[in-house]
């Protein structure tokens, strides 16, 4: 059955223009929004009851004489959004400001702007209006229908950018420009102030310079797919659930398996992450081929995000139930039970879409939550996206390995990389711990072997004293010894043998991390050299089938061992006990050497063949992956 999208009405259905109303017309809309929803949704009382609704909407309408248009706007969308049902809603009538959001592991952040903010690019978002951006976030998530805090995340990207919503809600004044304060990646926060325009956005990465992942490639198609051939697999983008004109989607399957019929095949990817649905039914011969060829069942996963919603969900839904495939990524933003079918209403006096369930879907049956959960959860950082890189697609392809990314950690005297400045760390990895440390005066390591106790600081892991690199008051820098075990272990500091502070370290066996030239760059340029040892840059270009020199930390086991502290051997080489994966934008690279660096403390140096493939070129993101599935931080470099 058709399962209509949500975020189709929004780009389709929204009037252009806002009509002005009196009183009386507005009244006269929540009478008509609580008539069309009481006679044509089939429960739209699950959540709350009828009693519950009609008293809002009367509360509503008594207070519109003392109302702005805009309270007015979001009142009917926070009354209908209080149904929790997402697709049933009023959908925002207004133009955004000339800037876009997106959420990450590690905030809010600018991912596209007019040139007149482009200032603000990259930069994470501290306040909208007069409000911290989390309370902004809380505001209009009352306004939002919907199942899960992945939808509201989805269209709040947007809605945070539009100055009459912020009005309505009382978080910024329309009357001028909407305030935002912003941090860049030095911690420094500034202020713009961001008026309306008919400018067109800047969306960096910018695919002129340099790759753009896959998932960002093909808007304008419904579905479409390539051949990745270093590993293997056909990545399949599917992001609309509806046919297209010039080619059906039973004949895009027929020629996906032609593919399969002629070239190697490891796996299957169906991305899911962009699609907002549309007619469930499109996708039944991707799972008529499933049941025809069973062989191909194994090879298959799929990836889901906070955007997977409606059909999107029952597609993966069925893929994930009936034939056991894999779901990747992160929860969806529709829920695998839901109302669809959706009906449209035009309201008589605003002009509002209002966008009524009609039945209900059962996409998972025996499904409890109100997400489709994956199987492999993975966070997204800004820092991935900026670097163009997606985490996401590296998941699917090493499935079924373990996959963790990085994350920077929370809390006094956490453990992370020196290099990705995340967790967890591995024994031998180059480790900083940050807090506060009494009585202690700055001071670096002058020779090596690494002293253990430095200006009379020292760092016992487990007990044992670390190798050290730098102290400072509020960090120190230290080498993981090499025995300790995965797991907890326990870091200790002392100063003068006294314990200043103590904390935890998350262990595993191999923690990649790449040392970046400069990590105040949004771009993150890689500590990544050419074949003739030059750093790449814009000017100094790698070249395909050339070796590239990637350093980084967090080796883990190495043959021969080296002694905590002291430099690696040139001969005979300290190489690791197994080789890593490296990943240069969606190709994987040959790996011709993994170990230290000769001469260095923990300086984990991999030497991998750039791919000779036509969409690597430009700026491209590189990340390595431990043969047990950590994954590094996303650098940059720059290929001919």
């Amino acid at each position: 059955m058709p399962h209509r999208s949500l975020a189709l009405a929004l780009l389709l259905l929204a009037p252009a223009s806002v009509l002005a109303n009196t009183a009386g017309q507005w009244q006269a809309d929540v009478v008509f929004v609580v008539a069309q929803i009481e006679g044509r949704h089939p429960d739209p009382f699950f959540q709350v009851s009828k009693q519950q609704f009609e008293a809002a909407a009367n509360s509503l309408s008594q207070q519109i004489p003392q109302m702005t248009d805009h309270q007015v706007t979001v009142g009917l969308m926070k009354l209908v959004a209080m149904l929790g049902d997402a697709h049933t809603a009023i959908y925002s009538p207004y133009a955004p400001l000339p800037i876009r959001f997106r959420w990450f592991t590690d905030g809010l952040f600018v991912n596209a702007a007019s040139s007149d903010y482009s200032r603000a690019l990259g930069a994470r978002v501290i306040q909208i209006g007069n409000v911290p951006v989390d309370q902004a976030y809380a505001a209009m998530s009352t306004i939002i229908s919907h199942e899960n805090d992945q939808w509201v995340r989805e269209t709040t990207e947007t809605y945070l950018a539009t100055a009459e919503l912020l009005d309505g809600l009382g978080i910024a004044s329309s009357a001028g420009p909407v305030p935002y304060v912003f941090e860049d990646l030095t911690g420094a926060q500034f202020e713009l102030d961001v008026a309306p325009s008919s400018a067109n956005l800047i969306w960096p990465p910018d695919s002129s310079n340099g790759y753009v992942p896959l998932w960002r490639w093909n808007y304008n198609l419904n579905y479409w797919f390539q051949y990745l051939p270093t590993t293997n697999t056909i990545y399949i983008g599917y992001m609309r659930c509806e046919q297209m004109a010039n080619l059906s989607f039973s004949d895009f399957m027929n020629q996906v398996l032609a593919v399969v019929a002629q070239q190697p095949v490891d796996r299957i990817i169906v991305d899911f992450r962009s699609n907002t649905g549309g007619d469930s039914s499109v996708f039944q011969p991707f799972l008529d081929a499933l049941t025809a060829n069973p062989d191909l069942i194994p090879k298959v996963r799929a990836i889901i995000g906070q955007a997977t919603f409606s059909s999107g969900v029952m597609n993966a839904s069925a893929l994930a139930y009936q034939f056991g495939v894999p779901l990747i990524g992160q929860p969806s933003g529709g829920s695998p039970t839901c109302f669809g079918d959706v009906v449209y209403f035009t309201l008589p006096n605003s002009g509002y879409t209002l966008g009524c369930g009609t039945k209900l879907f059962i996409c998972y049956p025996g499904y409890a939550g109100n997400s489709l959960l994956p199987d492999v959860n993975v966070p997204v950082s800004s820092a991935d996206y900026f670097t163009r890189y997606d985490p996401l697609l590296t998941a699917a392809v090493v499935w079924p390995t373990v996959y963790q990314t990085p994350q920077t950690g929370a809390g006094p005297m956490n453990a992370l990389n020196t290099a990705s400045w995340g967790a967890p760390v591995s024994p031998g990895s180059l480790v900083a711990t940050f807090g506060t440390f009494p009585a202690v005066t700055p001071a670096q390591a002058s020779s090596i072997p690494l002293p253990s106790t430095l200006g009379g600081v020292q760092v016992k892991v487990n007990g044992v004293a670390a190798p050290l690199l730098g102290v400072w008051p509020t960090q120190v820098n230290f080498q993981l010894p090499s025995g300790t075990a995965a797991g907890t272990a326990q870091i200790t500091v002392t100063v003068s043998d006294q314990n200043v502070a103590s904390g935890i370290a998350a262990v595993v066996d191999s923690s990649p991390g790449i040392f970046l030239m400069d990590p105040f760059d949004v771009d993150r340029p890689g500590a990544v050299l050419t074949q003739e040892n030059q750093v790449t840059s814009t000017t100094v270009r790698a070249a395909r089938n050339e070796a590239i020199q990637i350093f980084a930390t967090g080796a883990g086991p190495l043959s021969p061992p080296v002694q905590d502290g002291t430099a690696a051997p040139a001969s005979p080489l300290a190489r690791t006990s197994a080789l890593p994966r490296v990943f240069i934008a969606e190709q994987e690279a040959n790996v011709e050497f993994s170990g230290l660096a000769p001469g260095y403390v923990g300086l984990w140096q991999v030497n991998a063949a750039m791919p000779d493939v036509a969409s690597i070129t430009g700026e491209v993101p590189i990340v390595v992956v431990a043969p047990e599935g950590n994954a590094s931080n996303a650098a940059t470099i720059w290929v001919q």
